[in-house]
């Protein structure tokens, strides 16, 4: 099997608050996909994100300028909270705060049970998206903090909307990426799936649900795309560095795509593992 690799990098900006790792450059990574899978005659099923988070890159796939053309879209996420947040905020059942003072936050931080609240607080007004990672409000001075509470809840509101409008299936993955409903619910082959898992040799491991740290086996992750490439299927992956020694070991240096644009604290790539052979790309 040979891949072919595409990479897109961009530049980091100062922000006044950080409500997801994707929030800044989705749009690049939706036109990218978008782009790539233009003029293809290969039957689609599904849009698959099995680590949707904050809905960063997915909002842009299901509407907008670069939105793609599949009968079904599907959001999953370890993260019960986070996909409770987005199934009751699209069914109206859940309104985000545009405020929250410290005490709120360490009140629902403490609170174990799965809930709507516990996901937005938990992502969206916390330091650099680390789940409670620390109340992001104490780093802001008035009235910055205002404008980014604000921010965070109108942006939960927008995505919201849009999952209204659009056929997504959200579902909570309690086994994780490689949960079989992934590629179950569109179809063993012919699905879209983009991953955005811990960075592997950078952050290396995830907070579950009550905020423990998990680490993450980035062989055994790759793997797995590799599996699913193998099988038929389309595969974006955001990442730092290539996959391990030993996973896609045929895979081709050379760009579909690249931003000539660097962050400061390295290259975010975007790769695609694709079964040229499947598709009859030139090599």
């Amino acid at each position: 099997m040979k891949f072919s690799v595409a990479l897109v990098c961009v530049k980091k900006k100062i922000m006044t608050g950080y409500n997801g790792g994707k929030q800044k450059i989705g749009k690049k990574i939706a036109q990218v996909m978008r782009d790539y899978v233009a003029g293809d005659p290969t039957p689609y099923l599904a849009y698959v994100e099995p680590f949707v988070g904050m809905m960063g890159v997915f909002r842009h796939v299901i509407s907008g300028d670069f939105a793609l053309s599949v009968p079904s879209f599907i959001a999953g996420d370890i993260n019960e909270s986070v996909i409770k947040m987005w199934t009751e905020a699209r069914d109206g059942l859940f309104i985000p705060p545009n405020e929250c003072s410290l005490e709120t936050y360490l009140e629902v931080k403490e609170a174990r049970a799965p809930s709507a609240l516990r996901g937005f607080i938990g992502h969206q007004v916390t330091f650099r998206n680390q789940y409670f990672g620390g109340f992001e409000g104490l780093y802001l001075n008035p009235p910055r903090d205002v404008l980014y509470f604000k921010s965070a809840s109108n942006r939960v509101i927008d995505i919201a909307t849009s999952l209204r409008n659009a056929p997504v299936h959200l579902y909570h993955s309690k086994k994780g990426y490689d949960d079989p409903v992934f590629t179950t619910l569109g179809g063993v082959k012919n699905n879209i799936i983009y991953c955005d898992p811990p960075y592997r040799g950078r952050s290396s491991f995830y907070f579950d649900e009550h905020n423990n740290r998990r680490s993450f086996d980035s062989l055994k992750f790759w793997k797995w795309c590799d599996s699913l490439a193998t099988r038929g299927n389309l595969v974006f992956v955001s990442e730092y560095s290539p996959p391990p020694d030993g996973v896609a070991s045929d895979a081709s240096a050379s760009p579909v795509a690249f931003l000539e644009e660097v962050w400061s604290n390295g290259k975010e790539k975007l790769f695609v593992l694709d079964d040229v052979s499947r598709r009859n790309r030139p090599n």
